[in-house]
């Protein structure tokens, strides 16, 4: 009896520790759903981007912080997600910084016809000093990182060589005063429909081409009713991602400071996405019936120079113009 007391004391404990620890719930992760528009569609580049973005947020929060990517422009337009970002309604967002700079002035520099020579010069100055400030310096919403985005460049229904042959002839623009500007210089009439819009709009004659980067030509089917494609590369303006400001209030410090260091990394692979894409499309267009139309170097100091003379339009540009250029390659 005694034997057996002195077990039961012993045993005790060790079944009463047992039984607590069994009983212990499992630590819950509590998770913070975020919303990012797209307007492109999935399998676009920025698209995947974006997707890397959400995913790298994930895996670096261990979970905490998921990122639902609504592409296709399920949220409206890049002009109506900035303004749900800016009043709180959208928790981020990717859009052209030529959109953008019809809300944040200071972005209209980047977005200035031919003020970059290259992809690698537009990078090399969104990546340095100046293009970080630049995102700092918003109101009403947070820049968060860079985005590529292509270049952009002229397509018609007929062949466009040089400024001449878009006198008289409508083309759509995104709504963007340097847009308007430069089309004007070029002779040639403007409208704002929606780009998904666009197809319809030249096969109904009711516009003649567009412009923008030739992968979302593609991916638009611009190509079945304007099959003319122009490499005037007139802009390089790149996307970004933005955020509300309230952003860190609802992450706390250290999963926000972990999202802004994802969309950094996710700047930079943003580049191989779009190599892979083109790399894919190009091979295709002349199956598909396209055009690819080079300018001489004359036919090319026509766009760049009628170009130039909206400058005086942005008198506020001149210091950062002089900035971009002197990083020119």
């Amino acid at each position: 009896m005694k034997d057996l007391l002195k077990r039961l004391k012993i045993l005790f404990p060790v079944l009463f520790l047992t039984a607590c620890t069994q009983t212990q719930p499992e630590p819950q992760v509590q998770q913070v759903q975020l919303t990012l528009a797209e307007t492109h569609v999935a399998g676009h580049p920025v698209t995947q981007a974006m997707m890397d973005f959400s995913d790298r947020v994930y895996s670096a929060t261990e979970g905490r912080v998921n990122i639902k990517v609504i592409a296709a422009g399920e949220e409206g337009s890049e002009n109506s997600a900035i303004a749900q970002v800016r009043n709180g309604e959208l928790d981020l967002a990717r859009v052209s910084s030529v959109t953008l700079s019809e809300y944040s002035p200071q972005f209209i520099s980047i977005t200035l016809p031919y003020v970059f020579d290259s992809r690698e010069h537009m990078w090399a100055y969104v990546t340095s000093d100046y293009g970080r400030q630049l995102l700092a310096d918003t109101e009403g919403y947070e820049g968060l990182a860079w985005v590529e985005n292509g270049a952009r460049c002229f397509y018609s229904d007929e062949p466009v060589h040089s400024p001449e042959d878009m006198e008289g002839k409508t083309y759509r623009i995104p709504i963007s005063d340097v847009m308007t500007d430069l089309l004007r210089s070029y002779g040639a009439k403007i409208t704002t429909v929606d780009l998904s819009s666009v197809y319809t709009s030249v096969a109904d004659g009711s516009i003649d081409g567009a412009e923008n980067d030739i992968i979302s030509y593609d991916f638009f089917a611009n190509d079945v009713v304007a099959p003319y494609y122009t490499l005037n590369y007139h802009s390089y303006a790149p996307s970004l991602i933005i955020a509300c400001s309230d952003l860190k209030d609802k992450l706390g410090e250290e999963d926000y400071n972990i999202l802004k260091k994802c969309a950094l990394e996710t700047e930079r692979v943003s580049r191989s996405f779009w190599d892979e894409s083109l790399a894919e499309i190009m091979p295709t267009l002349e199956d598909k019936g396209v055009t690819l139309i080079q300018p001489d170097e004359d036919e090319m100091n026509l766009f760049r120079e009628a170009a130039y003379d909206i400058y005086d339009n942005y008198p506020q540009c001149s210091e950062a113009v002089e900035q971009i250029r002197a990083m020119s390659p």
